[in-house]
């Protein structure tokens, strides 16, 4: 049980880091080997997801070695994280870009616009203004 919870939240993290990559480097026309401004429109929580995930890789490499042999442990792992985890992620999870995962990092932007209005920090504000103009241009969200 604990591997499929590791599986589906990895993969759901993977998914999420993919259209925020994604998203930032279309919003402004980003170079192709930049990030556009990935960093800005990443939530909160996804920047936490992407810690826990590590962890929970090395407590499941951790777990496998010493659960099974040493060989069979690597094994597990690696066929974990390079077949179950991407086969999980495309076809079982939101795909990347899907509409709920950029709704969910849309609602995000809203909260973190709101948090600084209230500041009165109104240059950040208007800044998360115009990119929400511009996600929405280029998601087509209703």
């Amino acid at each position: 049980m604990w591997l499929v919870l590791v599986v589906f939240f990895i993969a759901f993290t993977k998914n999420v880091q993919i259209t925020t990559l994604d998203i930032g480097k279309r919003l402004y026309g980003a170079e192709p080997n930049s990030t556009g401004i990935q960093d800005a429109i990443t939530p909160t929580w996804q920047t936490r997801n992407n810690i826990i995930s590590f962890v929970l890789l090395f407590a499941f490499i951790g777990t496998s070695l010493y659960v099974f042999k040493w060989y069979a442990g690597l094994g597990i792992f690696l066929m974990t994280l390079f077949v179950v985890i991407p086969l999980v992620s495309n076809y079982l999870m939101y795909p990347p870009s899907s509409v709920f995962i950029v709704k969910k990092i849309r609602n995000n932007l809203v909260k973190k616009q709101k948090i600084y209005f209230e500041k009165g920090d109104s240059l950040r504000a208007e800044a998360v203004s115009e990119i929400l103009i511009r996600l929405d241009e280029i998601t087509n969200l209703d």
